[in-house]
């Protein structure tokens, strides 16, 4: 096993680490850089930029600056056994846990924008104050946005989403899954399933389900909620909370 130090220098790079503690710099360029075994401090400087995470229990501690552009983080645990592995992911904090038989890993993430989760593994991840794209696979998920106006893509299982502030897409699949939304601009599509939108708002909010495909509830909050759904043609259950709210069926 050696350290090594590696620079990738101008150009679209794709670096591979080994086993050993390294340290990577992209340089300019997007590049695609694999994280390996051992702890790493990977660099991806300017343009956007791809990161594998490395998985297993001999993984390490690494940490991810993703630098100036657009970056992502993929993390493929495809081969995992359901059940068996969870992580969580802050965007904001900077904060990367994976909880897996045998073993965990904490990483540090500066600078990543979007964030991809690959697996039948239970994930959380919230994102930052810019625009995030946060897509899971399997299990039962939670995505948050946090701010900004995010894509939230999720997959197979009983999936939370939160938009955040900002106008969001919201995209569910296949499941039972849960949608808050909180911007007149939010889109939401709840995929199979049957799917449940909140408002979560306390001033109140009015929105139009007709932009909205793949929803069978809709929730009110305290405040004023208009929820107009003229123009739909499917069933769907409205439902005010509290506050004066105005719920519109539609056809």
């Amino acid at each position: 096993m050696s350290n090594d130090t590696i620079n990738g220098g101008d150009g679209n790079d794709t670096v591979f680490a080994g086993s050993g503690n390294d340290l990577i710099s992209g340089g300019n360029g997007d590049d695609v850089i694999y994280d390996g075994a051992g702890n790493d401090t990977i660099f991806g400087n300017a343009d956007h930029d791809t990161f594998y995470l490395g998985t297993g229990a001999s993984d390490g501690s690494d940490v991810v600056d993703g630098g100036t552009g657009i970056d992502t983080i993929i993390e493929d645990l495809s081969s995992a056994t359901p059940g068996s592995t969870s992580i969580y992911v802050n965007l904001t904090t900077g904060t990367h846990f994976r909880q897996e038989t045998p073993g965990t890993g904490v990483d540090t993430l500066q600078g990543i924008e979007n964030f991809t989760l690959i697996g039948p593994v239970e994930g959380t991840i919230i994102g930052s104050s810019v625009a995030n794209l946060l897509t899971s696979d399997a299990g039962d998920d939670s995505l948050n946005g946090f701010a900004g106006d995010d894509t939230l893509s999720s997959g197979d299982g009983a999936d939370t989403l939160i938009g955040g502030a900002g106008a969001d897409l919201l995209y569910a699949g296949d499941g039972d899954d849960l949608i808050f939304v909180d911007d007149a601009g939010d889109i939401v599509d709840g995929g199979a399933g049957s799917d449940r939108v909140i408002v979560d708002t306390v001033s109140g909010l009015g929105v139009t389900i007709a932009n909205w495909t793949g929803v069978e509830r809709i929730s009110g909050a305290a405040g004023n909620d208009t929820l107009d759904a003229t123009g739909v043609t499917s069933a769907m259950l409205l439902q005010g909370a509290g506050g004066a709210d105005n719920l519109v069926g539609g056809l």
